[in-house]
């Protein structure tokens, strides 16, 4: 029968050491993280209160406004009234020929952008081709002016919608002479063209022709027929 392996004994009067004790974990990578996060947070809610701040000061003044041509600055400034006198609190309203300038507001920058919309007709199909769909054909001529800032030009900020509250969209026939083209505008530019609708024949009684943000679908005003 074997015997088990003796274990090597240690001898008398030899040094004995110990395991050192496991280094402290440091928490200081852990304090600079959450610093940082800490700093990142505070930026980002001040960021966000700067903005909501600009924006809300912003929304102050930038009421639409109807002029006729030919008024001075200061008239073309001053925000549309009502037949009370007072600052209307909805969209605007115009006279077809008079310019409704508006002012929208984008992140980094101000705007002024005036549309003018004259010589609201019917018009016969400008071919044999194209008809309209609804009963008529009504061609306006829409200019867009961009005084400050910048703006997307397009008849997609348009609708014409009826007495009855029927809303129809600009069309786009290809057979009108000088239909408007969409076109980015910067401050100093303009941009005119026709803007056709097709609608009922007796859509032009009671009508209007409404002009919003092509963002934001916020109405700024109208020219009622």
């Amino acid at each position: 029968m074997t015997q088990p392996p003796i274990p090597p004994q240690v001898p008398m009067g030899a040094p004995y050491f110990a395991a050192p004790p496991p280094p402290k974990k440091s928490r200081k990578g852990l304090w600079i993280t959450l610093s940082i996060v800490g700093v990142f947070m505070v930026m980002c809610f001040g960021g966000c209160t700067a903005l909501v701040s600009s924006a809300a000061e912003s929304s102050k003044t930038k009421a639409p406004s109807v002029s006729d041509p030919g008024e001075s600055a200061s008239d073309r400034d001053a925000p549309a009234k009502d037949d009370t006198g007072e600052k209307p609190e909805g969209p605007v309203v115009a006279k077809v020929g008079q310019t409704i300038t508006v002012r929208p507001w984008r992140i980094g920058e101000d705007g002024e952008v005036k549309y003018t919309l004259s010589n609201v007709k019917k018009a016969k199909s400008p071919n044999g081709f194209m008809n309209p769909k609804n009963g008529t054909y009504v061609t306006a001529k829409l200019e867009i002016k961009v005084i400050k800032g910048s703006e997307f030009a397009s008849t997609s900020d348009l609708s014409f919608v009826t007495s009855d509250g029927t809303v129809y969209e600009p069309t786009w026939s290809g057979g009108f002479d000088g239909e408007f083209d969409a076109v980015e505008l910067k401050a100093g530019q303009r941009k005119s063209g026709l803007v056709v609708f097709d609608v009922p024949k007796s859509a032009l009684k009671g009508g209007q022709v409404h002009v919003s943000s092509l963002w934001d679908d916020e109405s700024y005003g109208y020219w009622k027929l």
